[in-house]
């Protein structure tokens, strides 16, 4: 299942620049979840999500709101909610079995599963913790109906600067008004959306060149080891310390990441991480369950005690013997063989 960035890219031709760029973050996010060294994980936190709504909206056009906002609903729900909805229940109803293996602490009887599938459905709860990472479709779907909404009555105002003072007014009341962590976290990324979008529409260049590599490697990254130090940013949870820092934390992190993409897109390692970034959706979905069947396979050989199975994200320890590089590439590298394995058997089916 593709997401609303995959599906854009294969409409509008491959991007390999923008692929990377997606397989950057989305290794980064794994390393994040695996019990890295604390200063590693608040480097990553600092960009690694607003990357992917950057580069969400980064293909973003007027014209799929105005010429028909009924479709754009539709896309939005058929690339975020369905797949959503879709592996939530699956994995719901996987529950109790993953709690046998010892993958949970806790069982859900059939009442209970009934009213965490319907809470699901009716307003995309996050409840199943194998998912944990699913809050980014969540947020991704309400933020490009909210954006979609701000670019509609743009249009029909013929209000040129609607857009730009929608996002700061919506953004200030997001981090400044305490509402509700849903509708404050959607609106404290806007301005992140926003500058993928006017990224975008302006075709900016991020193509390789001494002024972007001076400012990649010379101001962004010694920038994000400096914001590394003190600040704790968490988007899924809605903790940003400062706002302004935050967006300049975030925008030094994406512009490094995509100027580092297209460094080394003409390499070897850059056609991997090309076919790393199709499979994106892939690596959210499935690296907690694949960080447990590792987990599995430690306690069974006797490295950690059975209790460990049901420690989040990885089990304690991993930050102080490298394991967490281990669950890193299992994380990744897990999901993508599975991903290229049910391709080949689809592909043989098909064609038998």
């Amino acid at each position: 299942m593709r997401t609303t960035v995959e599906n854009t890219l294969a409409s509008r031709g491959h991007n390999a620049q923008v692929s990377i760029a997606k397989a950057l973050g989305i290794i980064l996010m794994v390393m994040g979840h695996t019990g890295c060294p604390e200063y590693l994980h608040d480097f990553i936190y600092l960009f690694h999500m607003p990357l992917f709504f950057f580069l969400s909206a980064y293909f973003f056009r007027d014209a799929k709101v105005v010429d028909s906002a009924g479709q754009y609903v539709v896309r939005k729900f058929k690339n975020l909610y369905w797949p959503y909805i879709k592996w939530s229940i699956i994995f719901l109803l996987l529950h109790n079995l993953f709690y046998r293996i010892g993958f949970y602490d806790n069982s859900l009887s059939w009442q209970e599963l009934f009213v965490n599938v319907k809470r699901s459905v009716r307003g995309m709860w996050q409840g199943e913790r194998m998912l944990g990472a699913y809050w980014f479709l969540i947020s991704l779907f309400w933020e490009s109906l909210l954006f979609g909404l701000i670019i509609w009555v743009k249009h029909k105002t013929k209000f040129r600067y609607f857009d730009l003072i929608a996002v700061v007014l919506l953004f200030l009341v997001g981090y400044y008004a305490p509402i509700d962590l849903l509708v404050n976290r959607e609106m404290v990324i806007l301005p992140i959306f926003y500058l993928g979008y006017w990224a975008g529409t302006h075709k900016m260049d991020f193509s390789i060149s001494r002024s972007h590599l001076l400012i990649a490697f010379l101001v962004c990254l010694p920038l994000l080891c400096y914001f590394a130090t003190f600040m704790k940013v968490s988007v899924g949870l809605g903790e940003y310390n400062d706002p302004i820092l935050f967006i300049i934390g975030s925008m030094a992190g994406i512009y490094l990441i995509i100027i580092l993409s297209d460094l080394i897109k003409s390499l070897r390692v850059g056609r991997w991480l090309d076919q790393v970034g199709g499979g994106t959706m892939s690596i959210l979905t499935f690296h907690y369950l694949f960080f447990k069947i590792l987990t599995l396979l430690f306690v069974w050989v006797g490295t950690f005690p059975k209790e460990a199975l049901s420690q989040w994200h990885a089990p304690y320890g991993c930050k102080y013997n490298y394991l967490w590089l281990l669950y890193t590439m299992v994380g990744v590298l897990g999901p993508i063989a599975c991903r290229e394995l049910m391709k080949r058997i689809t592909t043989k089916t098909i064609y038998r």
